[in-house]
């Protein structure tokens, strides 16, 4: 009697402590967070584990095998998504691509996200090279890319482009004409818009322009857009202006087809992005004239309109099918 007694009062003190149990699940999904960041300390227990007799005789040999295995796995479980790639093609610029990558790396360093620096030498001939070489040494977030000899700012763009691992891709050019900080307008417009590219502009706001052109450059400037309207039915107004930002996922196709090697390379690729399917976006941002301009006024104009018309061309006759084959790159 006394015994049955008993055991009907353990249930009423059962269901007591179930409140408490209850209690206590929050804390438990809270430890859940450190138990993951555990798991690479398990890899790490690994070889102890399945090699005791190489643990227990050489723990030093054991560390060692496991290091490659854990140098793999890092990345994988810590290092985020690029977010931003950078690409500056540059040809012969010792003399003012140091103070361009000054700027662009303090610019970064500002950024919550993760980015990278993509220089292509466009096989300079000058101390280029050396001063590369010297900065990416002390910039963890830079790379370097030699073309085996001048092959002309499109090819170097569309190869920096087509190695950069951003989701996001910023094109500038070496003279930072357009200031660094204009980026984030293309950022945001960007996302604003759901646009897969964004280029600024000098002709949206001229007041924008800091130091101008010679007249005679300008008003080439003008007529070209107007010829590149005409021709390509692109609804921008300044397609050589040197800050653009693309979408990875969506302009790699255009980089891809993209044939001209030259400066006129700009408005084939914003062809080809919207021909497939993109949208671009267009807005003004400051400027400002550099003298030191490796564009030849004359020969360089004729030969961007004689692109202007193969590219025509080309999209009539659907040679933008294959992509073009990228001889005589070197690393």
């Amino acid at each position: 009697m006394t015994r049955e007694k008993h055991r009907e009062g353990e249930l009423p003190f059962a269901f007591c402590l179930l409140p408490f149990a209850f209690c206590l699940l929050p804390f438990a999904f809270c430890l859940l967070p450190f138990a993951f960041c555990l798991l690479p300390f398990a890899f790490c227990l690994l070889p102890f584990a399945f090699c005791p007799l190489l643990s227990a005789f050489c723990p030093l040999t054991a560390t060692f095998c496991l290091y490659p295995l854990w140098f793999n796995l890092y990345p994988l479980l810590y290092m985020p998504s690029l977010r931003l790639s950078i690409v500056i093609p540059a040809y012969n610029e010792a003399q003012r691509l140091g103070c361009t990558l000054e700027k662009i790396s303090a610019y970064l360093l500002t950024q919550s996200y993760a980015t990278e620096l993509i220089v292509v030498d466009d096989g300079s001939t000058d101390s280029t090279p050396d001063l590369l070489r010297n900065f990416a040494a002390s910039h963890a977030q830079m790379r370097v890319l030699r073309n085996q000899h001048n092959r002309g700012k499109g090819f170097t763009v569309r190869r920096g482009v087509l190695e950069a691992r951003g989701d996001l891709v910023l094109f500038t050019d070496a003279d930072l004409s357009a200031p660094i900080e204009e980026a984030d307008k293309l950022l945001a417009a960007l996302e604003t818009n759901r646009a897969d590219a964004a280029v600024g502009s000098r002709a949206l706001d001229r007041g924008l322009i800091g130091v101008r052109q010679p007249w005679y450059r300008e008003q080439a400037g003008r007529v070209f857009n107007l010829i590149v309207r005409a021709i390509t039915g692109l609804r921008i107004h300044d397609t050589q202006c040197g800050l653009k930002l693309f979408r990875s996922s969506a302009a790699r196709r255009a980089f891809e087809l993209q044939r001209v090697t030259s400066f006129g390379f700009d408005p084939e690729v914003l062809f080809l992005i919207e021909r497939l399917g993109g949208r671009v976006v267009e807005l003004p941002v400051r400027w400002n004239d550099n003298p030191a301009t490796k564009v030849h006024f004359l020969r360089d104009s004729i030969r961007m309109f004689l692109d202007l018309l193969a590219l025509r061309w080309r999209w009539a006759r659907g040679h933008y099918h294959s992509k073009p084959s990228q001889p005589g790159v070197a690393q």
